[in-house]
């Protein structure tokens, strides 16, 4: 993280989003509210490249990490 936090400092984002595989599952919560609290996260991504329905956290991860407009 404290890598992340130096070249958010140097590049200076306009937007952060966190992509995570979705078959992370549930734990991909406790990783989007990590980044959140270190980075600031503008948005997360979940990603699927095959056809397995396990590990589903989409539902989960809508109110951790809430964002004002």
């Amino acid at each position: 993280m404290d890598e992340l936090k130096r070249i958010k400092r140097e590049v200076k984002p306009t937007e952060i989003m966190l992509v995570v595989d979705a078959m992370t599952g549930q734990d991909a919560v406790n990783v989007a509210k990590s980044f959140d609290d270190t980075l600031g996260i503008d948005g997360m991504m979940l990603t699927k490249l095959d056809g397995d329905t396990r590990g589903w956290c989409g539902p989960l991860h809508s109110g951790c990490c809430r964002k004002a407009d």
